[in-house]
């Protein structure tokens, strides 16, 4: 690392250290020198990119990746390192399988960044390879969709999925409708019966999102709580803006719609006295309201599963990314 780039981050530790107001203009314009590759872990959460620049990135990204074998989705997304994401916005290419650079014919390795230049900047966006599982754990690539049933804890919210995990069924709603891990639930199917939905077995409300898994279900909760065929999860991209995606909210008889307005966007919410600030989001047109919290959310055709209701900031309905939230409940 230059002088140039280790003296940045020195000033953004400084003013991060100095200042409980984090004054994010400074910020922006000492992480101009840093080599994002390389980016000290305190400084990364604070080191933001501009959306032209993301848009570029992922579109150079999109056009130099999409087609290689194994390659299954290119979008925003945060660094993951031993299986914990980080705060530091990436570019990410999701495979199937990831190989080792040695392995692999120089076209076919991903570097891990690519350099662009906006206004007069050179900037290096950086580039993060994941596997959609590793062995042993559970492929997110499909769940059954909540079918309309409440999870009846103090901070009430809906079933969004149900998932396989050991070879038993479990409930995925947000985390802060979980509440803890521990902690026993019971949910209300849309007839009305209520069933024992087992103890919290995760809990994650941090810059991943906020999503959280209850379990294990009998096979009757099962039935009466998800639909009967799985479907496909992805994550929204940038291409999804200005459409419109489908929720599916226990007080209404059919789905609702909601215009995508923010594909890929950051939100900060208050978590157990503490502000956090969640990044990769997808920001909806505001629909929802108190107790729609892990609510499924459907593409357009209503064929996959793109997100779960987070709760609303501003005026947006925020979703965690739908493939993120199961690997990260999972």
């Amino acid at each position: 690392m230059s002088s140039g780039r280790l003296d940045a981050s020195k000033l953004v530790l400084q003013i991060i250290g100095k200042s409980p107001e984090v004054d994010r203009a400074v910020i922006e314009e000492a992480s101009r020198l840093l080599n994002d590759e390389k980016v000290d872990p305190r400084v990364a959460k604070y080191v933001r990119l501009p959306a032209p620049l993301v848009q570029q990135g992922l579109r150079v990204a999109r056009r130099r990746f999409a087609g290689l074998e194994g390659v299954l989705d290119v979008h925003w997304g945060l660094r993951e390192r031993a299986g914990a994401f980080h705060g530091q916005p990436c570019i990410v290419v999701t495979v199937s399988r990831k190989l080792s650079r040695s392995t692999l014919a120089a076209a076919e390795r991903i570097p891990r960044s690519i350099g662009l230049e906006m206004e007069g900047y050179q900037r290096r966006v950086p580039i993060d390879v994941q596997p959609v599982s590793e062995p042993g754990e559970l492929h997110a690539g499909d769940a059954r969709p909540g079918n309309y049933g409440r999870v009846l804890r103090p901070d009430g919210g809906q079933v969004g999925a149900l998932v396989e995990v050991g070879g038993q069924i479990h409930l995925l709603t947000a985390g802060h409708v979980v509440g803890a891990e521990g902690l026993r639930g019971r949910a209300q199917a849309l007839t009305g019966k209520e069933f024992d939905v087992g103890v919290g077995q995760k809990v994650v409300v941090d810059e991943r999102g906020d999503v959280g898994r209850m379990g294990p279900l009998t096979p009757e909760a099962a039935d009466y709580l998800g639909s009967l065929a799985p479907k496909k999860v992805r994550d929204p991209v940038l291409g999804d803006q200005g459409t419109t995606f489908q929720l599916l909210l226990h007080r209404e008889p059919l789905p609702v719609p909601a215009l995508v307005k923010s594909p890929i966007r950051s939100a900060l919410f208050r978590w157990q006295g503490e502000d956090v600030e969640m990044q990769g989001l997808c920001g909806l047109e505001k629909v929802t309201r108190a107790g729609d919290s892990g609510a499924p959310v459907l593409d357009a055709k209503k064929e996959r599963i793109v997100g779960f209701v987070i709760g609303t900031y501003g005026r947006e309905t925020v979703i965690m990314p739908g493939r993120r939230a199961i690997s990260v409940a999972t």
